[in-house]
């Protein structure tokens, strides 16, 4: 038979992993393989429940959170079940208006619920109270609690009256200096002696607040005022009253040495001086306890308010972004845990199955689990997912918002009574730095440019002469070297660079001739051959008064062009190119007036082709002198009256011919 064995049920995870280790000891039957193989076990074990933590993700953790802040509450009141319900629901309460963390709050709410018994409603203004008097004050939470609850027993106040205490020793401890921490003590320690006497709680803390401002040790007086309330009491005076009579003996004593003596007498030696001094000066005064009674309900949450800071707004919206996911985390932590709980029965059948029939029969045994398992495990996961997305979209998203316009108006009332201050400061800033450079830095910057300015002309006005004559020297050196050498050189470098480039010019002449000649002769045919019969074949017509400012410019300049071929060698054949012009332009019907004719209107025609010819106007014929013929030589098939048709044509524009016409064909 395997040997049985009992694994307890628990819902916190490290419990398990501690009945898995102390089980694998348990197994002293079996041999080493086997432990071994529980070993295996043990770490499925254990990787089950990092897996769960796993899926859980950040919500797993924070209902771990809230498990670790419900058991700081267990631990400090030892509450269960319905009471323990409420505490913790007390905490999320309080937890979401304050910026402490969350183990903080369980501690400081389980301390006020074991200190005061108060639950609901007056638990957590309580709780709340001493979290913002901590703040404020920078004591522990923990001993405030204690001190002030020693505090309240001693003078018979009501818990209730919590606030009002908290923010009188606030008063108390700001006015007079004396810290918090040594107020709280002093008051613990050497409250019952003034609550015997018929002090009230504030009195009592408004004397010790003015003894520490005096300079006057609590610790060493208090003794002495012990024994003068007793005897007082002792013969039946009212220990209030003769404390209020002794001090104002001292202060109305003669001398200062009567003062000392009756405080001497009253209190014993031991601060004698320095109570005598306090009293003189007006710095202990019991009648009205120099102003330091008054309201302190509410005190402590509205400086609480004030020196808060950025980070801690922060710090409650995380708290308010916790509480407000508590539900949904508590919710995965526990289905976490009851996963656990779940898979335990699982393992005691694997392990039962392991120890029966070894590997073969644990593994075994795991399928058949997994078969039983898998439809429950699916139906779970489609119902959480569903739940998760549901409280998401109806309640994590809206409240996410909600708070989000919480915390801005948070920062909103935060920065709007405090931008002001802070413009105005920036102004004064700027006002201030403006006035100084306009009254200080500016005028100093100029006073240092002047001084500047006078060292400079004080260095310059001795140096300016010889540097002046040294520049002058080195100028009459510079113009010497150039009338000397400089020029000299240049101008024969100049000539010989001349004589370089006519030397240059005659090699090259006899090679440029030839090559110039060709490239005339090539270009002239292919302008008399291609050139001009393409110009006229694209408009003869369009083109007639080009074509004649062409022609008449190729006759003016063809002379020139042969005279020029004359200074070069090698080009005489272009001259014989030039002189077929003329009998190219008769190809194309253009008429060469070289035996004569009379034009009577703009006429595209050739002159010149046979020698020198005269052009004269007809109406200037009669300055000559002396008579001219006119030979019109006509196309054949023309009719001569044409010509004389022409000439009344011309007479009627421009007047009478000076010149008889004779008519005739010949």
């Amino acid at each position: 038979m395997a040997k049985s064995i009992s694994i307890p049920i628990t819902g916190n995870a490290a419990p398990l992993r501690k009945v898995l280790r102390d089980t694998e000891g348990r197994l002293d039957t079996f041999s080493g393989r086997v432990g071994g193989v529980f070993k295996g076990l043990a770490g499925v074990g254990t990787a089950v429940v990092g897996a769960a933590g796993a899926a859980g993700g950040a919500l797993v953790a924070l209902g771990s959170h809230f498990d670790g802040l419900e058991n700081t509450i267990v631990r400090g009141t030892g509450a269960s079940g319905d009471a323990l319900d409420a505490l913790v629901q007390s905490t999320q309460d309080v937890l979401k208006t304050v910026p402490d963390s969350g183990e903080v709050v369980a501690q400081t709410l389980a301390d006020v619920n074991t200190f005061f018994g108060q639950t609901g409603t007056e638990l957590e203004a309580t709780t709340t109270a001493f979290l913002d008097f901590a703040r404020v004050t920078g004591t522990d939470t923990a001993k405030a609690i204690g001190a002030v609850d020693a505090a309240l027993t001693q003078f018979g106040e009501d818990a209730g009256n919590t606030d009002e205490v908290l923010g009188d020793l606030v008063r108390i401890s700001q006015a007079t200096g004396a810290p918090m921490d040594q107020l709280l003590s002093q008051m613990e320690t050497f409250g019952p002696i003034f609550a015997n006497a018929g002090f009230h709680l504030e009195e009592t803390g408004a004397i010790m607040g003015m003894l520490e401002q005096a300079g006057v040790s609590v610790t060493r007086i208090g003794p002495a005022m012990n024994k003068f309330f007793r005897d007082v009491a002792k013969e039946g005076g009212r220990p209030q009253d003769a404390l209020q009579d002794t001090v104002g003996a001292i202060k109305n004593a003669g001398t200062e040495m009567e003062a000392l003596a009756i405080a001497t007498d009253a209190f014993g030696a031991e601060g004698a001086q320095r109570l005598t001094n306090a009293i003189r000066s007006g710095n202990f005064e019991i009648e009205t306890f120099n102003g330091l009674l008054g309201k302190g309900e509410g005190v402590v949450s509205a400086q609480a308010d004030q020196v808060a800071t950025l980070s801690d707004k922060f710090n409650q919206l995380k708290n308010m972004a916790l509480v407000g996911l508590a539900p949904a985390a508590e919710a995965a932590f526990d289905g976490v845990m009851r996963a656990i709980d779940a898979v335990m029965p699982f393992v005691q059948r694997i392990m039962d199955a392991f120890g029966e029939g070894g590997l073969s029969g644990a593994f075994s045994e795991l399928k058949t689990i997994a078969g039983e398992v898998w439809p429950s495990v699916k139906t779970a996961l489609v119902d959480f997912m569903e739940a998760a997305g549901k409280f998401i979209v109806d309640d994590a998203l809206p409240w996410i918002g909600s708070k989000l316009m919480e915390l801005g108006q948070a920062l909103v009332d935060w920065i709007a009574p405090r931008i002001r201050p802070m413009l105005e400061a920036l102004g004064e800033f700027i006002g201030k730095a403006a006035n100084w450079f306009v009254n200080d830095g500016l005028p100093t910057l100029v006073d240092k440019l002047v001084e500047l300015g006078n060292a400079l002309v004080e260095w310059i006005t001795p140096n300016i002469r010889p540097a002046l004559e040294k520049l002058g020297e080195w100028l009459f050196d510079i113009l010497t070297w150039l009338l000397n050498i400089g020029l000299p050189a240049l101008i024969a470098q100049t000539a010989k660079l001349g004589a370089a480039l006519v030397d240059w010019i005659e090699k090259i002449r006899p090679e440029i001739g030839p090559a110039l000649s060709r490239f005339l002769d090539q270009a002239t045919q292919w302008f008399i051959n291609v050139g001009i019969p393409g110009f006229f074949n694209l408009g003869k017509g369009a083109g007639k008064a080009t074509v004649d400012g062409i022609i008449s410019g190729l006759k003016q300049e063809s002379s020139r062009l042969l005279r020029a071929t004359d200074y070069l060698p090698g080009i005489s054949g272009i001259r014989g190119a030039l002189e077929s012009a003329g009998a190219l332009l008769g190809r194309f019907g253009i008429p060469g007036l070289a035996t004569g004719g009379v034009v009577t209107g703009p006429t595209l025609a050739m002159i010149g082709e046979a020698g020198p010819e005269a052009v004269i106007p007809l109406d200037q014929m009669g300055r000559m002198g002396g008579n001219y013929n006119i030979t019109v030589n006509m196309p054949p098939g023309s009719d001569g009256q044409d010509v004389v048709n022409a000439l009344r044509q011309y007479t009627r524009r421009y007047g009478a011919l000076p010149l008889p016409v004779i008519g005739g064909v010949r």
